[in-house]
């Protein structure tokens, strides 16, 4: 829907209490709700503490039924308080500024801004000045209804107007990574950007995370019953049936996703055996982001034809994530496409590599294809190929 009656303007002093509610309400709704609080009970912690309240439960009522019921909700609602204590450790750190928004923004280089649609303040946005050239985009707030409208990128592109007035050269809460250059990878580099890769192909597809996210599907839940039923007939006690047979699932789940890590390495041999000579190619290019004399970042483009191009071998060191150097990489790639005539770039990636779905996604890459792995029978891990047109 279009939002043509929206109005971004500065906030004004008598509307400072009601944004402030907004505000605050917004935060609350986006921090604690029951929806955050069942992705933290599905982290590893939040297992431990489900088997842990299994236990007790039964040791207090003698009743499976009872304990399968309650130790889940009691979990879900421990959850939400951890939440809670978070959002209240998150208002007492900008109490000052919570007390009066508009004085808070009204100093030189920070700014507050609503949205308006006729009399209804429907969106919020602000620019902290952190030093002369750095400036943190805060308070980004869009009721319900104006969401999915556009209206939260008219704000981001409203702030960043300013930026640039104001001569400000980064907008985010980053750390700044002017420091790092992007050129193409050297004969000598190659055994240490070989072991980078499959370092971050492991790290990322075979960590206990992604087990535990292929245990929660249909296949590890019956998993779990199954090796509940073994561990209670061979030891006869439900507590150690209870905390066993997860934890049996758990390092299985992850020996798949070895095997899965396995495969790709088998497939990629030639490749792998010298990435240099591989990419050095017509048409096909190996490009590493490097910090001083460190390597932080990696990626690779394979020419499939005249006109597609496969997006490939793409990793980010730890510490440079979330700072925008795998914008800067995939930025770089494409710019090379349309200057050799490329017309549209694809990649592929397992469901697991969350992060960088979510990164090909924000830079228009769509959903073209998913396909299915088996690393055992019965075990199905999805590969999902994104792609992009360039005009």
């Amino acid at each position: 829907m279009v939002n043509n009656g929206v109005v971004i303007r500065a906030l004004r002093r008598d509307e400072t209490q009601h944004v402030t509610e907004m505000v605050l309400s917004n935060l609350f709704q986006e921090e604690v709700n029951l929806r955050k609080a069942s992705r933290l009970m599905r982290k590893p912690v939040g297992n431990i503490l489900v088997a842990c309240l299994l236990i007790i439960f039964y040791t207090m009522t003698g009743s499976i039924a009872l304990s399968v019921v309650f130790a889940p909700l009691a979990a879900l609602l421990s959850c939400w308080g951890c939440l809670w204590k978070m959002h209240q450790g998150h208002r007492q750190r900008n109490q000052l500024e919570l007390q009066d928004i508009f004085e808070w923004y009204n100093k030189t280089g920070s700014r507050f801004w609503v949205a308006v649609d006729g009399r209804e303040i429907v969106g919020t946005v602000a620019l902290n000045r952190v030093n002369d050239s750095r400036a943190e985009l805060t308070r980004m707030c869009v009721l319900p209804p104006y969401r999915r409208r556009g209206l939260a990128r008219r704000l981001k592109f409203s702030s960043e107007l300013v930026t640039s007035t104001l001569r400000v050269f980064q907008l985010s809460s980053a750390m700044e990574n002017s420091g790092v250059v992007i050129r193409a990878l050297r004969r000598d580099e190659t055994q240490h950007v070989t072991e980078m890769v499959l370092s971050s192909f492991f790290q990322e597809g075979a960590s206990l995370r992604n087990a535990s996210r292929l245990m929660r599907k249909p296949v590890g839940n019956i998993l779990v019953a199954c090796l509940l039923i073994i561990f209670y007939t061979m030891t006869g006690s439900i507590a150690l049936s209870v905390v066993l047979a997860p934890l049996a699932a758990l390092l299985f789940c992850q020996w798949c996703l070895w095997k899965v890590h396995e495969e790709h390495r088998q497939r990629n041999q030639l490749e792998l055996q010298d990435i240099f000579e591989w990419y050095n190619k017509t048409g096909s290019r190996f490009w590493v982001a490097v910090d001083g004399r460190e390597m932080v970042g990696t990626v690779a483009l394979h020419r499939v034809n005249d006109s597609r191009a496969k997006f490939t071998r793409m990793g980010v060191i730890p510490p440079y994530r979330r700072r925008g150097v795998a914008r800067r990489l995939v930025r770089h790639v494409e710019a090379f496409c349309k200057s050799e005539g490329v017309l549209e770039i694809f990649m592929t990636t397992t469901e697991f590599h969350l992060n960088a779905l979510s990164l090909y996604r924000k830079c228009g890459y769509v959903l073209s294809d998913v396909s299915v792995t088996s690393p055992v029978p019965g075990v199905n891990v999805s590969i999902v190929e994104l792609s992009k047109k360039l005009q």
